[in-house]
């Protein structure tokens, strides 16, 4: 019988260490992933503009999410003088046209190509800060954001190229 307790008690002790080891690293977690295309993505994103305020969110992606955006690369350009790549998606409904850019650090153009189709992984991160009297409180691209000083002088550093991938 005694050893039927102890037994029962080390089955126990042992669930309960795997619940707490479970429970704390699901408050681990940093957040969902969440795949879409430019569009999709592009659709997401709700700008307000007030007189001294200026909000930025996505309405399907919270702070610490990964977004996987996957499309097809429209136009791709290496610019020189600022060693930077622009990558530009576009979608087409009828006569309406969306585009969304994307900009990345260094020369891509001889590894990524128009019509080819990639993969852009970020993470979403939440700022609230002001700059000339005006409120800012955005969702953006962690990989983007330096700080509050850089964002006034630049605005976003461009990604990283590990940020991007060939499907």
């Amino acid at each position: 019988m005694k050893k039927v307790t102890i037994a029962v008690l080390i089955i126990f002790c042992f669930i309960t260490a795997i619940f707490i080891c479970g429970c704390s690293e699901q408050d681990n977690n940093t957040g969902k992933t969440v795949t879409m295309t430019a569009k999709e993505h592009l659709e997401d994103i709700e700008t307000i503009y007030g007189t001294d305020e200026i909000t930025t969110n996505f309405n399907s992606l919270d702070e610490g999410d990964t977004l996987i955006i996957q499309d097809t690369i429209l136009n791709i350009n290496y610019d020189d003088a600022a060693d930077r790549t622009i990558i530009v998606f576009v979608s087409t409904e009828g006569e309406l046209s969306d585009s969304m850019k994307f900009e990345f650090e260094g020369k891509l153009t001889d590894s990524f190509y128009n019509d080819e189709q990639v993969r852009i992984t970020v993470k979403i991160k939440h700022v609230v800060f002001s700059y000339q009297n005006i409120s800012y409180d955005m969702e953006l691209y962690e990989e983007q954001w330096v700080s509050e000083e850089y964002f006034n002088s630049y605005r976003y550093k461009p990604l990283p190229q590990s940020c991007i991938t060939k499907i």
